[in-house]
């Protein structure tokens, strides 16, 4: 019982989260959302037995739902809870210039590596972690 309320405040947190990123990303410019990133701490949370493909599956879920496609405001949600959880992610953004320009953001732990539906090869220029 405790761990289906753990998941849906989790699912809250999650979409407040999501959504406070799609806002700080277009209101703010970017240097600051990388300050801001560099900048969050490693919690004591209780996560249950919740693994990284949890919080993945929850993300995902809540940015369809709500239609958040960009990988940046993703991959920014999901550095933050991964890192709050104490999973030691690491945000990587990089930049692929085979026809134009185009950026992408991707996430990695030790176990995992959430790329949200790229299939690109992309230069890593900036590593958060």
């Amino acid at each position: 019982m405790i761990e289906f309320f753990y998941k849906k405040y989790l699912a809250i947190s999650i979409l407040s989260t999501l959504l406070f990123f799609k806002l700080f990303t277009r209101v703010l410019p970017f240097r600051k959302l990388i300050s801001y990133l560099h900048n969050i701490k490693t919690k004591k949370i209780l996560r249950l037995d919740f693994k990284a493909h949890d919080i993945v599956k929850i993300l995902e879920r809540n940015a369809k739902r709500f239609g958040v496609s960009q990988c940046l405001i993703k991959g920014s949600t999901l550095f933050f809870f991964l890192k709050r959880f104490n999973f030691d992610p690491s945000l990587h953004i990089g930049i692929n210039m085979d026809n134009d320009f185009k950026s992408h953001c991707w996430v990695e732990t030790k176990d995992l590596k959430i790329h949200f539906g790229s299939d690109l090869s992309y230069k890593n220029l900036i590593t958060i972690t």
